[in-house]
């Protein structure tokens, strides 16, 4: 578990920093999807008196607070998550025996999910985001080349689908209305994440428009990028994405690679909200800096820079195995 104080520091820091909307790392929603060391876990009700103070914290601070669901599937850490890694189908997955999941523990994993965003909810955040992107657990279901199953939560687009679905039908019935659900996606591969084809993706759309979604968030890994399908070259990947949710109330948000006021301005004069990810971790000021046209922080950094900026030992080493960004030696 990732230290306490920490997480409030520097979720903190960015909520002093003209963050509108706080946005917790992935935190687990059950021990067999634990995917790196120090991830921070909602998968129990002993995590409840650590959660309230987070969630107290920010509250203190008037930001919308928000805690990302999540599951590593086959990217989870065999040595972290119980020894057995569990995917929708079973394969080898970069040297490691991936075993399929029954419907039983399918059923299981979807209760996780929403058992945790009423943990999430009774400690006082405003919201969950649903953690679909990157190649985790509820996008390897999504995937045609991953998700081999012939029941019924594979096969058809429907049916690959259903894991994701069946967990925003549960959660519209069992948390309140006023608090928050928000799903993130990726709608392509890129570098070793698998995301959606954006065929399948632009079909998702319309299923996921029945639940009203309060945003969905597109992880995109660069907002002005094009797609790499050839079917689909005429506009921009976000503009593709932002059409299919034409005449719904459901906020857009996109990251990828948003860096200057610059293009902030212009992801914004699409439509969309803007989300950082990086950015706020070299700069947790960052919406008062571009704000004020003061200079931001860029890579690479030591390692020593990054605890200044309150980071904590287990999220560095992470960001420097997940190749985030340059490290200075």
């Amino acid at each position: 578990m990732i230290n306490k104080d920490l997480k409030v520091a520097v979720l903190g820091a960015c909520a002093d920093g003209g963050f509108g909307t706080i946005i917790s790392c992935a935190a687990m929603v059950d021990k067999t999807g634990r995917s790196w060391p120090g991830q921070f876990s909602v998968a129990s009700d002993d995590m409840l008196s650590g959660m309230k103070r987070l969630a107290s914290s920010l509250k203190k601070k008037n930001v919308i607070s928000v805690v990302q669901l999540h599951h590593g599937g086959i990217r989870a850490v065999k040595e972290l998550c119980g020894g057995v890694v569990y995917g929708p189908s079973e394969m080898n997955f970069e040297g490691i025996n991936v075993q399929a999941l029954s419907v039983e523990q399918i059923s299981t994993l979807e209760d996780s999910f929403v058992e945790a965003a009423r943990r999430c909810e009774k400690a006082g955040f405003d919201g969950v985001e649903i953690h679909g992107a990157h190649g985790y657990l509820i996008n390897q279901f999504i995937d045609r080349d991953i998700n081999q199953r012939s029941d019924m939560y594979g096969g058809s687009l429907e049916n690959r689908c259903r894991f994701l679905l069946n967990i925003l039908r549960k959660m519209k019935t069992q948390l309140s209305d006023d608090f928050l659900i928000g799903l993130r996606l990726s709608p392509e591969n890129y570098g070793n994440m698998s995301g959606i084809y954006l065929e399948d993706h632009l079909l998702l759309t319309d299923m996921l428009k029945q639940f009203e979604l309060d945003y969905v968030h597109y992880s995109l890994f660069n907002v002005k990028k094009y797609p790499v399908e050839k079917e689909f070259k005429e506009q921009s990947l976000l503009e593709y994405l932002l059409a299919s949710w034409k005449g719904s109330k459901t906020l857009l948000v996109a990251a990828g690679n948003v860096k200057s006021k610059k293009d902030a301005q212009e992801l914004e004069s699409k439509g969309s909200l803007i989300c950082v990810g990086k950015a706020a971790i070299c700069d947790p000021d960052w919406p008062n800096k571009i704000e004020q046209d003061l200079e931001l922080s860029e890579a690479p950094f030591s390692e020593y820079e990054l605890k200044q900026k309150g980071l904590g030992k287990a999220f560095i080493d992470y960001l420097r195995n997940r190749r985030f960004f340059e490290f200075k030696y």
